[in-house]
């Protein structure tokens, strides 16, 4: 199986490139650093990083973003199309992208868009359709997803460190063909719940530790999550959170719910994140 990836960046290869590679897919990048471009077309792998492991990902080439035509010929030949290149960037990247379905060489192909921004994978879509027209979205799949990855760091240095938790969940429903046998990947028809969970009890709580820490006076996340006043007011909204996500959907248990926002919290102790 091939994925073409646009976006070569900390998620692109942190989150996207080692979750498709462990999935059983070779790797294509597309991106606009030429240098980074380069880089990965001479080593054709890069190391990721985290507190637990040491790995090196293998790719099979990379392609400049402004070589439309090789950018259009990776999608046609790919099983799998993902970008990581930030919402803003989509309707870009959608060009190449139309361009390439329209010529896709494999039966079954589908499109995800890993952008904070929902839906993101229709987004894209609506955006192929736009540049193309209906024909070049007519039978590919563009399931929704969810991510979630903190991957700091420059994103041009083929050396990436990692948070050890993520979390990449895709809409099962909106899949077509065969659903890879990944341990990686999370397949759901309630994609909903899982966008709600991420919100709440990571977004929710990282943005809550930043606003306490910086009323308190700390400069990082992981120094606010060492005030204990802030910890406690965290915990508590945790909980409060959990009631009402257990409330809302029945899609995960109080306990599940709870032990993820207690993940949730120690995510935020690393100080090698900062």
């Amino acid at each position: 199986m091939r994925a073409t990836v646009f976006g070569a960046g900390n998620i692109g290869r942190g989150l996207v490139g080692a979750v498709l590679a462990d999935s059983g897919y070779e790797l294509t990048y597309i991106d606009v650093n030429s240098d980074l471009v380069s880089t990965l077309n001479e080593r054709r792998s890069f190391t990721l990083e985290t507190d637990e492991t040491r790995r090196s990902f293998v790719i099979d080439r990379a392609i400049d973003a402004r070589d439309d035509e090789a950018a259009a010929a990776a999608v046609a030949e790919a099983d799998l199309v993902a970008t990581a290149v930030g919402a803003p960037i989509l309707a870009v990247v959608a060009p190449a992208i139309a361009a390439g379905l329209l010529s896709r060489q494999t039966k079954d192909v589908n499109v995800i868009a890993c952008e904070n921004v929902h839906p993101n994978s229709t987004a894209l879509r609506d955006y192929v359709i736009q540049t193309a027209g209906a024909d070049a979205a007519a039978g590919v799949g563009f399931p929704n997803v969810v991510v979630d990855r903190i991957v700091p760091g420059d994103p041009g240095s083929l050396e990436l460190f990692a948070e050890s938790s993520f979390e990449f969940v895709v809409a099962k429903q909106h899949w077509v063909g065969k659903i890879p046998e990944s341990t990686a990947i999370v397949f759901t028809d309630q994609l909903e719940a899982y966008k709600l969970r991420k919100l709440w009890l990571v977004n929710g709580l990282h943005v809550l530790t930043a606003w306490l820490g910086l009323d308190r006076g700390h400069l990082f996340i992981h120094d606010a999550i060492g005030d204990e006043k802030v910890l406690e007011l965290l915990t508590s909204a945790s909980r409060a959170a959990s009631t009402a996500l257990t409330a809302k959907t029945d899609e995960f248990d109080p306990a599940d719910l709870a032990s993820y926002a207690d993940r949730s919290i120690r995510r935020f102790t690393s100080a090698r994140l900062a």
